[in-house]
């Protein structure tokens, strides 16, 4: 027990902090290290391929069959994500990322040791990996996103860039491995990658708000938080007070009772209302008290207190006057209670208490909600199908029989190489695009990322020799990890609070859109235009693109342009 509570209250000193401290960032590191070590495994998959395709003991299994369990390892993660949100807002993020770190050691050795067929290493491997993906995705983004407020994207883009990291160092390790020791020996080997689980584990922990996190959260509001518009379906007749007004009741309240701590509230309001009458009584005697043609309320006021036979006057005002406080205490109850029925209210509310789910599914069907969702779904077909394509495209230059006939041959091992630039310019992306954020808006390092990233996905239909691909893909890289970075900052900056684990793996999971759809689709265009990738890279362009015009159109509250302003009226009309 003495251990359990010196623990507890090292963690208390050690999580007790303002926002926007030092230790956020080795949180954010502790993120990168999962990253590196889930994708850079999850990602060298195709590695082994050859590999499994000649071992007798599987069955001498097709690529098609072998490719599956890639597809499984990737598709099937997001889903997974929806229970690993739901439990980051439970569980500390130590418990689930050690889980994850412990989940995929199983699949390697398990998988190694034990499968006699593609099926069996679909079950043992893939499985657990995308559970462990799952499972290590929302708590690091989640425990970033708690540390920041103004740094939030560069913080996220530290967590992020470990993608790149891992793309780019562990594939080019296991490579080397594969040739020489095979993939069941190879896999045993890559287990040694869990050991950066364990570290990111240690390092990772969530953020509990102090005091100074409300002028944070005010200086947050003001600047990124768009004003609320009246709506229609307000639950109550009569209008709340505003926030300036409500700031005014408490300071009146605060400093009367500081003043009068002696006396009693109807006591210190008669002889403050009373004094200040007579004194008005004393001034302005035989003078009529009128402004703007009527009766003046103060002037009212100081009248009946004044007159001798005004004790009705003076309960009535007194009634008036207790008013105050009986309204900011309905308008507690009202948004810590159940009456705060708009979706503006219960966005407002889930930034400081856990939603039922009947309010969490009017949440998941409010415009803002629905805009990252889809920003998400969409972006997938890009990004899984760019992943899919990237190799084959460049490999197939020179083969014959299609349009690349004439050109230059590229061998497949110098056409994975690409990978490389992709790795490392993912790495750049995700720190850079997140600093700059950090200085001007989140919503716009986005937009900027998905229109460079769209145009430099076009450009991939006219690329003929290795460095052109390498040019082009160098900057998706780099604007792709500026997306992925951006991603959770922006759901964090609008569902921020003990729902947001939730509803960021709600949001992942519209990656599974993308990575089970978007390689078929890849392959039908493919197929249908004899090997030709011009209509897949403008497909990838077009899905690069629009979530950037969602977000410029929906999610930028700071921008001030008249095609935006109709757009999002028209939207909450409809």
């Amino acid at each position: 027990m003495q251990i359990y509570e010196a623990c507890k209250k090292a963690d208390r000193a050690v999580t007790h902090r303002p926002a926007d401290h030092w230790i956020g960032y080795l949180v954010a590191v502790s993120g990168a290290l999962m990253q590196m070590m889930s994708y850079g495994i999850d990602n060298s998959f195709s590695i082994f391929s050859n590999s499994m395709q000649n071992d007798p003991s599987l069955g001498y299994p097709s690529a098609t069959t072998v490719s599956f369990g890639n597809s499984v390892s990737l598709g099937l993660s997001p889903v997974f994500g929806i229970l690993a949100g739901f439990l980051v807002d439970r569980v500390p993020p130590r418990v689930m990322m050690f889980t994850s770190t412990v989940m995929l050691f199983a699949a390697l050795w398990l998988s190694s040791s034990f499968a006699k067929s593609s099926a069996e290493v679909t079950a043992s491997y893939s499985l657990l990996a995308s559970i462990s993906s799952a499972l290590m995705l929302s708590p690091g983004a989640a425990a970033t996103g708690s540390w920041f407020r103004r740094r939030l994207g560069l913080g996220q883009g530290i967590n992020f860039c470990g993608g790149g990291v891992g793309s780019a160092v562990v594939p080019a390790v296991l490579g080397s491995l594969v040739d020489v020791y095979g993939w069941r020996h190879t896999f045993r080997l890559m287990s040694a990658f869990c050991a950066i689980g364990l570290v990111a584990t240690i390092l990772s922990c969530r953020r509990h708000p102090i005091e100074d996190d409300v002028d944070v959260d005010d200086h947050a509001r003001g600047n990124n938080s768009p004003a609320r518009e009246p709506s229609p379906d307000d639950c109550t007749a009569h209008r709340s007070p505003s926030h300036e007004e409500r700031n005014e009741m408490m300071r009146m309240i605060t400093s009367e009772a500081g003043e009068n701590a002696a006396a009693s509230p109807t006591t210190r309001m008669i002889d403050s209302m009373r004094t200040e009458a007579e004194k008005a009584a004393n001034r302005n005697s035989g003078d009529t008290i009128t402004k703007g043609g009527k009766p003046d309320a103060a002037a009212s006021a100081r009248a009946a207190l004044a007159s001798p036979d005004g004790s009705d006057d003076m309960s009535m005002l007194l009634g008036r006057h207790q008013q105050q406080p009986q309204q900011l205490a309905q308008y507690g109850r009202k948004v810590h209670g159940t009456e705060a029925c708009t979706v503006a209210d219960l966005i407002q509310d889930m930034h400081a208490r856990r939603l039922t789910w009947g309010e969490m599914m009017r949440v998941f069907l409010s415009v803002r909600f629905l805009t990252h969702f889809f920003m998400f779904a969409i972006y997938g077909w890009s990004f899984y199908g760019l992943i899919y394509v990237a190799v084959p495209y460049v490999s197939s230059m020179g083969s014959a029989g299609t349009v690349y006939a004439g050109v230059t041959p590229i061998s497949t091992s110098k056409a994975s190489t690409v990978f490389t630039f992709w790795g490392v310019f993912q790495i750049v992306g995700s720190i850079l695009v997140g600093g700059v954020a950090s200085f001007t808006d989140d919503a716009l390092a986005y937009t900027m990322c998905a229109t460079v990233g769209g145009l430099a996905t076009s450009l991939l239909v006219f690329c003929r020799s290795y460095a052109a691909f390498a040019v082009c893909l160098s900057v998706v890289g780099f604007c792709t990890a500026g997306i992925f970075a951006m991603m959770p900052a922006l759901i964090a900056k609008d569902f921020h609070g003990p729902n947001l684990g939730f509803v960021m793996g709600c949001v992942f999971v519209a990656g599974c859109l993308g990575g089970f759809s978007a390689p078929p689709i890849q392959a039908q265009l493919q197929t249908r235009y004899n090997g030709n990738y011009s209509y897949g890279c403008v497909f990838i362009s077009c899905c690069t693109t629009f979530p950037g015009v969602l977000c410029y159109l929906l999610l930028w509250p700071a921008k001030q342009t008249r095609v935006g302003r109709v757009f999002t009226r028209v939207v909450r009309q409809a």
